[in-house]
């Protein structure tokens, strides 16, 4: 009987080791909340609401190298911010590589590169590489935002910004902001907004940045161990 109470104490460890590796669940945990804007080509929703691309590929194939069960579901670029905030959204991509140790410990990367562009005015003597811009043009970006933490980083006379897209555009026509600096968002404005943007805004490279995935603050904090791991299953993927 000692014996059988033993084996089955050894067992109960074996499983409770199996299930929590550094903290954390390998497997019978709640589903990681992906989330993506749904955009491009690391992330194209279809029709039936699935997703497909090679960021989605990538997703799956480490997902099932670390065991973690998970969703995936589509949210507007502005609203990455709230949702992390709120605690809804465990891991973004994809996310530009930008930032300090902390940020950059919370990316598993590289699924490839994004371009971020200006967004100007038609007719506006303004050029983005001058320093005459970087000093006196009112700029913003999406609050929360790696491009938000770029200007503010880089000394850009920064305005408060939205997370409507909409109303970006609105606010590039009437003069509020001389510059909006972004990852494309022209696909998910309204309709009469895209025709504003496309007929009288011009776009500009700022930069390509290579991309990933990222963990959230409160993920991070919860599963330490998570995002090595998720990476060194990354690197398997990418092979």
């Amino acid at each position: 009987m000692e014996q059988l109470l033993t084996l089955m104490r050894l067992t109960a460890l074996a499983n409770f080791l199996a299930f929590s590796v550094g903290g954390e669940a390998v497997s019978g945990q709640r589903e990681l909340q992906v989330f993506t804007h749904g955009q491009g080509d690391f992330a194209r929703l279809q029709v039936d609401g699935s997703f497909d691309g090679h960021g989605v590929d990538l997703l799956r194939c480490s997902m099932r190298g670390v065991g973690w069960p998970y969703s995936l579901s589509q949210a507007v670029m502005a609203r990455k911010e709230r949702l992390a905030q709120q605690g809804t959204m465990d891991i973004w991509f994809p996310s530009i590589v930008y930032g300090n140790e902390t940020r950059l410990a919370r990316l598993a990367f590289p699924i490839g590169e994004m371009a971020i562009h200006w967004y100007v005015r038609n007719g506006a003597d303004l050029d983005p590489k001058s320093v005459a811009f970087k000093k006196a043009a009112k700029v913003s970006a999406f609050p929360g935002s790696a491009p938000s933490r770029i200007l503010l980083a880089e000394g850009f006379n920064v305005q408060p910004g939205t997370d409507d897209e909409n109303t970006i555009v609105l606010w590039l026509m009437e003069g509020r902001l001389d510059a909006f600096l972004s990852a494309n968002f022209e696909t998910i404005l309204k309709p009469r907004a895209r025709e504003l943007l496309e007929s009288q805004v011009r776009r500009t490279l700022y930069k390509k940045f290579d991309v990933g995935f990222e963990f959230t603050s409160h993920f991070a904090q919860r599963y330490p161990g998570f995002a090595a791991r998720f990476q060194k299953a990354l690197n398997a993927c990418r092979q």
